[in-house]
């Protein structure tokens, strides 16, 4: 989808799945290995129901949003403003919804 512009109230959203298997690659693509992510009894000790999706794995879900679909291939994300509320764990369908405000 090519956008030569936007206007207010456009948007746009994609579903991705993230299976375990992911996660994993994330790891040895990141080399962040914290337990967090990784060890499903320090995650619950943390006060987390198991391993939590890293955010920066996320955020890599955002760049595919803007760089591939809302506006599209010529688009570069310059900017991100990131707060995360929930845990995120896999195996799940996360879902980015992007609007024009």
């Amino acid at each position: 989808m090519m956008i030569s512009s936007f206007q207010i109230g456009q948007s746009h959203k994609i579903s991705a799945p993230i299976s375990v298997g992911d996660v994993e690659h994330f790891v040895g693509l990141s080399g962040d290995a914290a337990p967090l992510h990784t060890n499903a009894d320090f995650a619950r000790k943390a006060g987390f129901e198991g391993p939590v999706v890293h955010g920066a794995f996320l955020i890599a879900l955002v760049s595919r949003l803007v760089g591939m679909h809302f506006p599209g291939p010529n688009a570069v994300l310059e900017r991100i403003d990131v707060s995360f509320r929930k845990p995120c764990y896999a195996h799940c369908d996360v879902e980015l919804n992007a609007s024009v405000r």
